[in-house]
């Protein structure tokens, strides 16, 4: 790896490495503020202006080393050098001189240099880039991802440049321990890391949950849920119902969350919401005290429409749908159907017509063989007139007879 390191340097003897020119651009164009006394020290003032006005200031000196980077290396190099003989903390002509030795071909001395300027500052991101690339190089992981964590809680905006790179690295086997047990951290931007884990084509899902419950985490209701949709975009509902086993050590249940009573979200596998309008629909505590129910005000909603929906991932084979309902006052009527997603083949459909009491209803369907691996339960009004009493519906249960 380190002969690798040598020759990618050899190529900045010539010029700055594209990726090396694009870091030390972000270095020159940074916010960071010098923080020194004095007239030569005002940042909106002209780094060549400030280092004649005051040569012996060291901080003035390293802000002009940085604008010089891109410009006239040596130049940059011997402000640097001065900088550090009036300011040996330097962060900023450290990581100028490092920039310089990339430029010169002495990627060992850039390592010692970008190591150093990683001490003496923690808001040097393109000194922890550096490091990153070399502790993965050198087999140093769980360093690595200590820096990609610091970079991510630092800067947010960088990333879309970092967590690209974490995805890659999930797929080798090394460093996958070493980034779970970051993961299981619950660093802020795991939630971005899963977003773009799983819109990755090349995301190997069993080996990232294995890993992270090795390194005592589980994921999230919502980044299961996710986990699991991907699975059925691609078509593999059998590979979605052994992720869930997987992550939770349970099958998935036929349905789920049928009395409404989990708030979490596990995306389209559990109760998703539809077009209903305001607070016409609300998963809110029943009448009679006994948990949640899901309410829908028929009028309020308008015109008959689907209000609420869960995706299903049955196997072939026939089942039967079980609820149960009323009115608040004198007769209303639900629609409740399954049917294939995607195609949106109808297995079955039934309205439901509740009074003042619960009352339970059943549904019949059949799953066929083939052209329908992901199913959807769907509630819908079936009228919106003045008159339609608020309806509750609750106890979803799903078997197969």
């Amino acid at each position: 790896m380190e002969r690798r390191r040598r020759k990618s340097g050899a190529k900045a003897r010539r010029r700055l490495d594209p990726r090396i020119a694009v870091a030390a651009l972000l270095f020159v164009g940074g916010a960071w503020e010098i923080g020194v006394k004095g007239f030569a020290a005002e940042p909106r003032l002209a780094p060549s202006v400030a280092a004649r006005v005051d040569p012996s200031n060291g901080a003035v000196l390293a802000r002009f080393a940085q604008s010089q980077i891109l410009r006239n290396v040596p130049v940059a190099r011997d402000a640097a050098r001065r900088a550090l003989i009036q300011d040996p903390l330097s962060s900023r002509a450290t990581l100028v001189l490092a920039l310089a030795a990339v430029d010169s071909g002495d990627i060992a001395a850039a390592d010692k240099l970008m190591a150093r300027a990683s001490e003496l500052s923690r808001r040097e991101s393109t000194a922890d880039a550096w490091m990153f690339d070399l502790d993965m190089t050198q087999g140093r992981y769980a360093d690595a991802f200590r820096r990609a964590d610091v970079m991510l809680r630092r800067e947010p905006g960088l990333a879309a440049q970092i967590l690209p790179t974490l995805v890659k690295v999930s797929n080798f086997p090394p460093a996958l321990p070493d980034l779970a047990a970051r993961l299981a951290k619950q660093p802020p931007w795991r939630g971005a890391f899963f977003q773009a884990f799983i819109g990755s084509p090349d995301a190997n899902l069993a080996a990232l949950l294995e890993a992270l419950k090795a390194a005592g985490g589980r994921p999230t209701p919502s980044e299961l849920g996710a986990l699991v949709e991907r699975q059925v975009r691609l078509g593999d509902a059998a590979g979605a119902r052994a992720l869930w086993r997987q992550a939770t050590g349970r099958p998935l249940p036929l349905l789920v969350n049928g009395g409404f009573e989990d708030a979490a979200s596990v995306g389209s596998l559990g109760w998703q919401g539809e077009r209903a309008i305001g607070r016409a629909v609300a998963i809110t505590s029943r009448p009679d005290g006994k948990g949640a129910a899901l309410r829908i005000d028929p009028y309020a909603v308008g015109k008959p429409r689907a209000v609420m929906n869960q995706s299903l991932l049955l196997a072939p084979a026939s089942y039967t749908l079980r609820y149960e309902g009323f009115a608040e006052s004198g007769m209303g009527s639900l629609e409740v159907s399954v049917r294939c997603l995607g195609s949106n083949q109808l297995l079955s459909t039934a309205r439901s017509d509740f009074a003042q009491n619960w009352e339970a209803k059943t549904l019949s369907f059949v799953v066929p063989v083939s052209g329908c691996p992901v199913q959807q339960v769907r509630i819908a009004t079936v009228s919106g007139r003045r008159s339609d009493p608020p309806l509750w519906i609750d106890s979803f249960n799903l078997r197969r007879p």
